[in-house]
């Protein structure tokens, strides 16, 4: 995605006050300025959006580099040797700043590292030059967020490539502050076009009244952007036309050669599998099927079941059939409805309506936003305006108001402000909002409510499956389908931590300061009743002592237990029960603060039926009402759930505790989940569902959907004649494409590990020296990643090759997009990268799996749904842990051929999977027998022959 210049105004440089500037960036030993050090700083002055004048210097540390940092950076411990320490060079530094606006891309983190090496000079922020107590600065990074919101990535590698800004070197100090100076000179250029008066006036009145070192930049842009008027939002509007004849012709026609598909899509190939699998879902439409069906990499499921729903749907309009099509990701839920939906509509036509719909949470509401950008003054603190700016732009333009939309703002990280701001039960009732008054939740519904098909994901269905259901003439698709039991018990877990409870009380009021909406009630009251205005206040210091209860009570349960990690360990994770020791703990920690929340909840109510009695002018606006009522609401729903938590144990749950040492306090957070969802599945899910597909790549698991049919209460439908299975098979001559061989020779995971990891990493090491060719590395423990990275480190730099490792942090599309284009790239990831990801031709040649991914058996989910199975009589190792090891090692091999073109070879680095009595029924799931070799030489030998092409 490259962002257009075309029809820009000249570049704003004198009136924004950046007609000079100094970008600024830093290389250290680590992420903590606290604990961590400068080695390297760059900087560059700009004039005019034109690069002056450099400068760059080296810092002599006070330890020598991880190698991983050297793997980084390029810079080595001899480069470091005889540099200057930071106070020797500070004074020219600093000369070279003078008063200029400082630039950096997230410069609070160059900014701080600064601010540390500063107190050298002194630790006040009068005495540390280095404090920057008055100097105007710009991030980047907050300037894409906010003007840019809808960017899949803010790291500076994308967003140079998005600005078409050269970038000379990656984590170079000045090289980095030249990208950076570009890249805002390069955003300058286009923010005419991205911006207008009201939203700068928006903007403004967000950051003006905090200490936010931009506020001369968005107020400068409130001057110049007077008069201009907001672009008109952009339609997703569908029509839909008559059917095509062509449409109802048979499958075969349609997917075969000459065929509808073939004509009108460039990219279709025929795969008879493909029609088999397509025939297969009709079927099961037409007879009222249940069907399970296993898929491999590139049969095109996709279009296999959205052609026989499409077909379905528009066999009788009278009927207003609807087809559900759920996914587990998001990600394939866009996919479907962007790509697939659009591809069918070349094909056929405009014959038929789609719709995307998600949990009501996923929708923003412009009225409450409208409404707390009025109230920011009372109920935002300086943070929250800042974190809030990224909605501004998006919101005024979206036609569907879906947050994933864009990335700029993430309601994982902020669940307190998108909790005030998006879509809500209660705040959104009745007509306190409509379509009208921006409740995108609404506009969505009456979209799915048209269509044709909608695509929905796991955890929506398993949350709101009685209001999908209802009304009968449907059908369901479940693709990826070995993630539904994982969906249905995440939508069901419970979780108690501090983050959670933060992120319900600050809906109330700010921990720390005069902000908030029972704040802004509490002020609004002076003027009109002594007695409720007494009791506001009392809930408002109230509120605040829950903040300190709730931590005080976590961190002292933290505390405890941690006591009980081994030495060496951060974390933990405890499986309990009612009346146990664990239990006992709990209860007398967080008992207090349970009955403490309860009775807040009791005042909270009575609060609300008494502001709702006062009368004109001295009764708070119904839309403060509204949002006093949901967060009260969700006040109650955590007391309960707190309470659940403390309660009496039930058999079908869970419950465990998670804690670990922080930098400063320890912490814990409490999870009761389901330990299966077959029951309810069988009683109340399937029998309102006619006819069902369950896809993916990964179902069975020994050549049976033997698991897969007890682990989703499918066993009665099946025993009632209504569940049909098939595994199709692959399109790709997988036997050439692809090897699959097992070092023999490597020690036993499961013995202690003793030289296993070791192991691991002298091989992936020698395999990267000797093959440069794309590789990924596929661990199942963060510990073995983070060894793999250091250990390989030095041999990538040697080689000049790209190394990535999602323990060294990075988003993943950005790390998937570096890797598909260093085409000889080194990639190590955990679990995250074992499925969903696709990464075609050279830049993926090589995959290591460092061991079969069993789950954890102390996992406290997996040892209370084994302790189930084997109290009824079932072999929990044999009859789940083994069938889901295979299934998770069918995704990771499934990363390497993903195209008719691909070749690679795959080295899974267990023994177990030849020395192991399970390890037959494995190798007999994988789509290439495994090959064993003997020794290391034996391994390398087999690669060579490989990839020079002498093997059969």
């Amino acid at each position: 995605m490259n962002v257009s210049i075309e029809n820009r105004e000249p570049p704003w440089w004198d009136d924004l006050g950046l007609s000079k500037f100094v970008a600024v960036d830093v290389e250290t030993t680590g992420l903590d300025s606290e604990s961590d050090e400068l080695i390297e700083i760059g900087a560059a002055r700009f004039h005019n959006g034109k690069i002056a004048e450099t400068y760059r210097t080296f810092i002599r540390p006070k330890r020598q580099l991880d190698p991983f940092i050297t793997q980084l950076t390029g810079i080595t411990d001899e480069d470091l040797r005889l540099a200057p320490h930071f106070p020797e060079v500070a004074g020219e530094f600093l000369e070279f700043l003078a008063d200029d606006p400082l630039v950096g891309h997230n410069i609070e983190f160059d900014l701080s590292f600064l601010r540390t090496a500063g107190t050298a000079f002194g630790r006040t922020k009068s005495t540390n030059p280095f404090a920057f107590v008055n100097a105007n600065a710009v991030d980047t990074v907050l300037l894409a967020r906010t003007f840019w919101p809808e960017l899949p990535s803010f790291s500076l590698g994308s967003l140079t490539r998005t600005f078409d800004v050269q970038r000379q070197a990656t984590h170079r100090a000045q090289e980095d502050a030249v990208a950076t100076g570009s890249l805002l000179a390069a955003m300058v250029e286009r923010l005419p076009t991205r911006v207008w008066h009201s939203l700068a006036a928006d903007l403004n009145g967000l950051v003006s009244s905090t200490t936010h070192r931009s506020r001369f930049l968005f107020s400068a842009l409130l001057r110049l952007t007077v008069g201009s008027e907001k672009p008109p939002p952009v339609q997703k509007s569908e029509t839909a036309g008559e059917d095509t004849v062509e449409f109802r012709h048979d499958l075969a026609e349609l997917f075969g050669r000459g065929g509808l598909l073939e004509r009108t899509l460039p990219f279709f190939r025929l795969r008879p599998q493909q029609v088999e699998l397509a025939e297969a879902i009709e079927t099961a439409f037409a007879e009222n099927h249940l069907l399970l069906a296993e898929a491999p990499t590139g049969v095109g499921k996709s279009l296999a079941y959205l052609v026989p729903a499409l077909r379905w749907a528009l066999e009788d309009p009278e009927e207003k059939r609807q087809v559900l099509v759920s996914s587990y990701t998001k990600i394939l839920q866009e996919q479907l409805h962007r790509k697939d939906i659009a591809d069918l509509r070349k094909a056929v036509g405009n014959v038929f309506f789609s719709a995307v719909l998600k949990g009501r949470h996923n929708y923003l509401c412009r009225r409450r936003l409208r409404r707390l950008l009025t109230e920011a003054d009372a109920r935002l603190t300086e943070l929250d305006r800042i974190h809030l700016m990224p909605l501004l732009r998006w919101s005024e333009l979206t036609s569907v108001g879906d947050i994933s939309e864009i990335s700029g703002f993430s309601p994982r990280l902020h669940p307190h402000l998108w909790a005030q701001v998006s879509s809500d039960s209660m705040a959104c009732a009745g007509s306190a909002c409509s379509v009208a008054k921006g409740d995108f939740y609404r506009a969505a519904q009456e979209r799915a409510a048209k269509a044709h098909v909608v695509f929905v994901n796991h955890a929506l269905l398993a949350s709101d499956w009685a209001r999908l259901s209802a009304g009968g003439g449907k059908r369901l698709v479940l693709d990826e389908a070995h993630q539904l039991e994982r969906a249905l018990v995440g939508a069901a877990t419970i979780e108690i931590s501090f983050l959670a409870i933060r992120s319900v009380l600050s809906r109330l009021t700010d921990e720390r300061t005069d902000r908030g909406l029972l704040h802004s009630i509490y002020v609004h009251l002076l003027d009109v009743s002594t007695d409720i205005s007494a009791r506001a206040e009392r809930i408002v210091t109230d509120t605040r002592s829950l903040f300190l209860s709730a931590r005080h009570a976590l961190g002292e349960l933290g505390e405890h237990l941690v006591q009980r990690l081994e030495p060496g360990d951060r974390t933990g994770k405890l499986r309990y029960g009612f009346g146990d020791a664990i239990h006992e703990s709990i209860t007398r920690s967080l008992s207090s603060f349970a009955d403490a929340l309860q009775s807040h909840s009791v005042s909270l109510r009575r609060l609300v039926e008494d502001l709702a009695e006062l009368r004109g002018d001295d009764r708070p606006s119904a839309e403060t009402l509204v949002e006093l009522k949901s967060a009260t609401e969700s006040v109650e729903t955590l007391a309960i759930r707190i309470t659940r938590l403390l309660g009496e144990s039930d058999s079908n749950l869970v419950t465990w505790i998670e804690f670990g040492r922080g930098a400063q306090l320890s912490w814990c957070s409490l999870y009761a989940a389901p330990v299966g969802v077959a029951d309810i599945m069988e009683k109340s899910f399937w029998p309102a569902v006619d006819s069902a597909v369950l896809t993916s790549a990964t179902l069975s698991a020994g050549g049976t959907f033997d698991m897969i049919r007890e682990s989703l209460g499918l066993c009665a439908i099946a025993e009632a004649d209504r569940l049909r299975e098939t595994i199709v098979g692959s399109p790709f001559a997988l036997a050439d494409q692809m090897r699959v061989l097992v070092p023999l020779f490597i020690p036993d995971p499961r013995r202690g590990g003793v030289g296993y990891g070791e192991a691991i990493c002298r091989i992936a090491a020698n395999i990267v020296e000797r093959f440069p060719r794309g590789t990924l590395i596929l661990s199942t423990s963060n510990d073995l990643a983070s060894k793999l990275t250091s250990a390989l480190a030095p041999v990538v730099l040697r080689k000049g090759r790209a190394l990535l490792s999602q323990s060294s942090g990075g988003s993943l599309p950005d790390l998937l997009d570096s890797f598909r284009k260093s085409r000889d790239g080194v990639l190590i990831g955990a679990m995250s990268l074992w499925e969903g990801i696709d990464v075609v031709g050279e830049a993926l040649q090589i995959l290591i799996v460092t061991r079969l991914p069993f789950d954890v058996p102390t996992e406290p989910w997996v040892a209370a749904r084994c302790d189930a199975m084997q109290e009824t009589g079932l072999d929990s190792f044999g009859q789940y842990s083994v069938p889901v090891a295979t299934l998770r090692l069918k995704q990771g091999l499934g990363r390497l051929i993903r195209h008719p073109e691909d070749r690679g070879i795959a080295i899974v680095m267990d023994p177990r999977l030849f020395t192991a009595r399970y390890g037959q029924m494995i190798r007999e799931s994988l789509p290439v027998q495994p090959s064993p070799t003997r020794t290391e030489e034996d391994l390398m030998q087999q690669m060579e022959e490989f990839f020079s092409g002498t093997t059969a």
